[in-house]
């Protein structure tokens, strides 16, 4: 099998280099951090069950994609038997994930779609923090980051943004097993457009990455219950440190 590679260095202004995902642990930079990602059993962060959790035929819908770091690892790890749909409406970051995508040679295991989700289907506007490939911290709809705060995006795009539940339906995409939503901000908007997709028997697991304290937090994690998921585990933001809003940041894991 050939090992998963994703381009570097782009993010930061370097010459950009080819970065090999090894077996045990895979490398991406985005314009924020160097994420080390540990194990190669799971495509997801924290998350318990080892191989027997993905099974033959899932669908794993990896909402905020990025350049693809947990996406590749779904697709290459389980041999191409994990169908990955990537969300990344980001244009450049989007030609990075896509060009990730294809020196892998998944392009038979992962869909990337340049697609916003929220809560509803229109055109809606995406504020980007920096037009670097790899950066984050946009913001769908108001200029307004994940703390609530005000800013002043470098370009203001006109994007395609769906409901989920309405983009699995007119598209008659297979329903997810599996959920990463990591979104900066609007997770609660997307979960909002996604109640039929929630509710489905299908739908075993959902990551999604929670501020504590945040208004929104308490929201959400009614709805996932709501749906029939049960909160089973959180895990801190390795970045966030001990102080300041990134330090309330985790993930948290929901199963049925």
């Amino acid at each position: 099998m050939r090992r998963a590679c994703v381009w570097s260095g782009e993010a930061r202004g370097a010459p950009g280099t080819w970065r090999p995902l090894s077996p045990r642990a895979w490398r991406v930079r985005n314009d924020r951090f160097g994420v080390q990602l540990r194990g190669a059993a799971n495509p997801r962060p924290g998350a318990d069950g080892g191989d027997g959790f993905f099974r033959d035929g899932d669908v794993y819908y990896d909402i905020g994609a990025n350049v693809g770091a947990y996406a590749l690892v779904a697709a290459k790890h389980f041999r191409g038997k994990v169908q990955v749909y990537a969300f990344e409406p980001s244009f450049p970051t989007f030609k990075q994930l896509c060009t990730n995508v294809a020196l892998n040679d998944c392009q038979g295991s992962i869909t990337p779609l340049q697609v916003a989700l929220s809560d509803r289907t229109g055109v809606e506007v995406l504020n980007y923090s920096s037009l670097l490939p790899g950066s984050a911290l946009h913001a769908l709809g108001q200029a307004v980051d994940y703390k609530g705060d005000k800013f002043q995006p470098v370009v203001k795009q006109a994007v395609l943004a769906y409901a989920l539940d309405d983009l699995i339906r007119q598209f008659s995409l297979p329903l997810p097993t599996h959920i990463k939503l990591d979104v900066d901000g609007i997770e609660l908007s997307i979960l909002e457009g996604a109640v039929k997709t929630l509710a489905s028997a299908s739908l075993r697991s959902v990551l999604v990455e929670i501020l504590e304290g945040d208004p929104h937090s308490a929201v959400m994690v009614s709805l996932l219950e709501r749906s029939g998921l049960k909160f089973q585990s959180k895990h801190k933001y390795i970045h966030g440190g001990d102080t300041g809003p990134s330090s309330r940041i985790y993930n948290y894991i929901f199963h049925r």
